[in-house]
C-alpha cells in the first residue's frame, strides 16, 4: 500500500519515523513508503501529533484507521465505545467510532436502540453525496448495513472486512457506497486552533 494522496510527506531518511499524518501513515521504512506488511508489523504506541485544522484532524482519523490493518480482534474497539465485554455481532462501525475516540474528535458511544431504530452513530452525523465526500467520511452500505472509512480516492478502510480483518479495498472492486456522513460535526472544532 503506497500513499497517493497529494498531501503526504514523505521523510527522506533511512530509519522509520512517523513525520506526519496523511490517511497512510505517512512513514519512510529504509527511504521508501511502507507496504502493507510494513504496516502490519508496526505497533504505534499514544497519538502522534496534536491536529491543527479540519483537514489534519481527518487526516489523523485515516492514519487512526490504517495502522490498524490486518488486525481482528474487535474486542478492545467494542470496549472503546462502551459496549459490554462479550458483545459479539458485525464491529465494521464500532471500529471507526473507536479509532475516532482514540484521535480525540468524539466520546460518543455506540447506541443500540431497536425501538426507535437506530444502531451506532452514523444517524448522528449529516449525510453528504459522495462528491461532497471528504476523507474519513464514513461511506455506508445498506445492503449489509457495513460501514468504512473513506479514504477519498476510491479506496474504504473496513472494520470487520475480508477475513474478519481491518482491510483496504477499492470501491471500484465493489459496489458504490450507498451514502456518505460527514464527521465535520466532529472535527469543525480544529478550524480555528492556532499553530
Amino acid at each position: 500500500m503506497v500513499c497517493d494522496w497529494p498531501e503526504c510527506r514523505w521523510a527522506q531518511n533511512t530509519t522509520l519515523e512517523i513525520v506526519g499524518v496523511c490517511g497512510v501513515a505517512a512513514m519512510v521504512v529504509g527511504g521508501h513508503p511502507p507496504t502493507e506488511s510494513d504496516l502490519l508489523d508496526l505497533e504505534f504506541g499514544p497519538n502522534p501529533y496534536d491536529p491543527r485544522s479540519e483537514d489534519e484532524a481527518r487526516e489523523f482519523l485515516g492514519w487512526a484507521c490504517l495502522t490498524e490493518v490486518g488486525k481482528g480482534d474487535p474486542r478492545p474497539y467494542c470496549t472503546a465505545v462502551g459496549l459490554p465485554e462479550g458483545f459479539s455481532g458485525h464491529w465494521c462501525g464500532i471500529f471507526i467510532l473507536a479509532r475516532a475516540h482514540f484521535c480525540g474528535l468524539t466520546d460518543w458511544p455506540w447506541v443500540i436502540d431497536p425501538v426507535h431504530k437506530h444502531w451506532g452513530f452514523c444517524y448522528r452525523l449529516p449525510m453528504v453525496t459522495r462528491a461532497q465526500a471528504k476523507p474519513s467520511d464514513v461511506a455506508y452500505y445498506t445492503k449489509h448495513q457495513h460501514h468504512a472509512l473513506w479514504v477519498g480516492d476510491g479506496r474504504i478502510v473496513n472494520g470487520n472486512g475480508v477475513g474478519g480483518r481491518v482491510s483496504v479495498s477499492r470501491v471500484e472492486d465493489g459496489a458504490s457506497p450507498d451514502a456518505f456522513y460527514s464527521i465535520e460535526p466532529w472535527v469543525e472544532r480544529f478550524s480555528h486552533v492556532q499553530p
